[in-house]
């Protein structure tokens, strides 16, 4: 079964005019979900047969623990804002969408927000559809805590499993506040790309 991006995820695809993948398979990393595996196979010019395979992306499990290592391996106090969960996020939107009146926060957090973000406003259904505020930050939208696995799985089938740099440079060149270095452990722990280096198939 294909497994779609969800809405919000959609939504920053649509956003953005990047081509819809939603109906791309994310095919499960997990062992009970090996029939999904596609193999192909092709011919050498002598004729003896290449056996090629798609192995999918990093689970969620996978991904979670990821994203557990990453933030505990920051200080306390860069690990509220290294990730915008959708708390945050909301907070921020409110300071942006009236920053005269809002009282959000502190008067630190306020600050910091109109310096990092700003509203921008687009036409994510096209040019007859409505005009709608997106936040974004250093001119692309931010993606909260709870999509990034989405975002990343949708990034790095994009870049066709090119691994860390490439996968990296279409997420930036798409969203923003998404960090490096899950990018990185992402594409590590991606099956199909740990297939790609050794040959060897690991499922988790």
């Amino acid at each position: 079964m294909p497994t779609p991006l969800t809405e919000r995820a959609a939504e920053y695809v649509q956003v953005n005019n990047v081509p819809d993948v939603s109906n791309v398979v994310l095919r499960s990393s997990h062992p009970k979900a090996h029939s999904n595996t596609a193999f192909s196979v092709t011919a050498n010019p002598d004729g003896s047969s290449i056996k090629s395979t798609d192995l999918g992306l990093p689970s969620q499990d996978s991904y979670a623990q990821i994203e557990q290592e990453y933030l505990s391996s920051l200080s306390v106090r860069k690990q509220e804002k290294a990730l915008l969960n959708q708390h945050m996020f909301d907070l921020i939107w409110d300071v942006l969408h009236d920053p005269e009146s809002c009282k959000v926060g502190t008067p630190q957090f306020r600050w910091w927000v109109r310096k990092m973000f700003a509203l921008a406003h687009t036409y994510p259904d096209g040019p007859d559809g409505d005009l709608k505020p997106v936040v974004m930050h250093e001119d692309r939208p931010v993606v909260v805590r709870e999509q990034i696995y989405d975002v990343l799985s949708y990034c790095h089938l994009l870049s066709n499993h090119s691994g860390r740099d490439r996968t990296t440079a279409v997420v930036r060149e798409h969203y923003s506040w998404v960090p490096k270095e899950l990018v990185a452990q992402f594409v590590k722990a991606c099956p199909t790309c740990t297939f790609k280096r050794t040959g060897t198939v690991q499922l988790a």
